[in-house]
């Protein structure tokens, strides 16, 4: 049985009950996708939500090795219960990294950085390396934050070696952090080093680096390249970036100031 979709109108609310029916005569035949999808009416559809119910069926899923279900249990206990369950949270999203669920990973990692107090790096590296190791780039991309912005002392080594793996991975914010890292965090900075970086995120289409682009061209190089700078502070303009449009006005004034003219 395929996981359920969500009802779209009136009408299908009012059939929450024959759907109901149905999922519990398929679970109760064994049916470990009806055990799970009658987690998700349960604890999405209803109005209001039925979590003991929820709960149930999730554990049946869980309990036949279903990720998924325990993943589920672990959010109910950290963002539907009041108060959080944190510890019961955490037990439920272990199960379901052991069962190698890759969202689960990234939830534990987020556990121990954000919701536990105090934070433990340690074991958000850890949960991060895990998930990264199963090839999610932005895990990769998170474990290069982690070394550069929360270890203590940071290590930029290693930041540059998880932002190298995630970048290879397709992931276009670990481009701009190593744009970032050559163009501001090393001594002496290596421009050329950061501009290929800064290049390839930005033809990846992220904003922000196309504005940071812009910014080595317009503020670090020496000379500037004050035509290409205007052409990456338009483009992330365009696409909605604020810092681009502040950058863009500071453009037209040194502009101004080195030729008495203004870009039109």
């Amino acid at each position: 049985m395929d996981d359920p979709e969500r009802p779209h109108s009136e009408t299908d609310q009012a059939d929450l009950e024959e759907l109901r029916r149905q999922y519990e005569e398929a679970a109760d035949a064994g049916d470990t996708d009806a055990e799970f999808a009658l987690g998700v009416l349960h604890s999405q559809w209803m109005d209001p939500p039925d979590l003991d119910a929820a709960r149930r069926w999730y554990e049946r899923a869980a309990d036949a090795g279903r990720s998924e279900a325990m993943l589920e249990l672990g959010w109910i206990d950290e963002e539907l219960t009041r108060p959080r369950e944190l510890d019961a949270a955490r037990r439920w999203y272990e199960r379901a990294a052991d069962a190698g669920n890759v969202d689960a990973m990234l939830r534990l990692a987020y556990l121990y950085q954000v919701l536990m107090s105090p934070a433990d790096p340690d074991a958000t590296r850890q949960w991060w390396e895990r998930a990264a190791d199963a090839g999610h780039s932005d895990a990769m991309h998170n474990l290069g934050v982690l070394h550069h912005a929360f270890m203590d002392p940071p290590d930029d080594e290693a930041a540059r070696r998880w932002w190298e793996r995630a970048a290879e991975a397709g992931e276009s914010k670990a481009m701009n952090s190593l744009g970032l890292l050559y163009s501001h965090w090393t001594d002496p900075p290596d421009l050329d080093a950061a501009r290929q970086w800064y290049e390839r995120a930005a033809d990846a289409g992220n904003h922000g680096a196309m504005n940071n682009l812009g910014w080595l061209l317009h503020k670090q190089m020496d000379p500037p390249d004050l035509d290409a700078a205007w052409h990456w502070y338009e483009r992330a303009a365009d696409a909605g970036h604020g810092r681009a449009k502040v950058n863009l006005a500071r453009w037209r004034v040194d502009v101004m100031r080195s030729t008495g003219s203004r870009r039109e």
